[in-house]
């Protein structure tokens, strides 16, 4: 009897499995590299977010980049803006539940 019950589950398990392999992808991903002619501020991202609006952000050591799938606005510090970031090594990025981004830099 117990031999027909683990026949049973095993057989549940693989159909379960063909299902699973045969079923369409919901999403599809693409991937393209940005780079430094793509109006990425440094070659080496420290982070990554993608906002509620669908933007992609990269944190670097060179600034924050803002890329909406075509193009790239990049945010740095500037001595003579006091909104500016703080500094542009950029060290983390995070939204709150107000779709307000954060961005956090190696100097407070």
């Amino acid at each position: 009897m117990l031999k027909r019950l683990l026949c049973i589950i095993l057989l549940l398990q693989i159909a379960g499995w063909t299902e699973v392999q045969s079923a369409p992808v919901a999403n599809t991903y693409y991937f393209s590299n940005l780079s430094l002619k793509d109006g990425l501020s440094q070659l080496s991202v420290l982070k990554i977010y993608q906002d509620s609006k669908g933007y992609m952000w990269f944190g670097t050591r060179n600034g924050l980049n803002k890329y909406d799938g075509n193009r790239m606005v990049v945010y740095k510090h500037l001595d003579s803006d006091s909104l500016s970031l703080v500094d542009n090594h950029i060290t983390a990025i995070v939204e709150d539940r107000k779709n307000c981004l954060w961005v956090g830099t190696s100097r407070g």
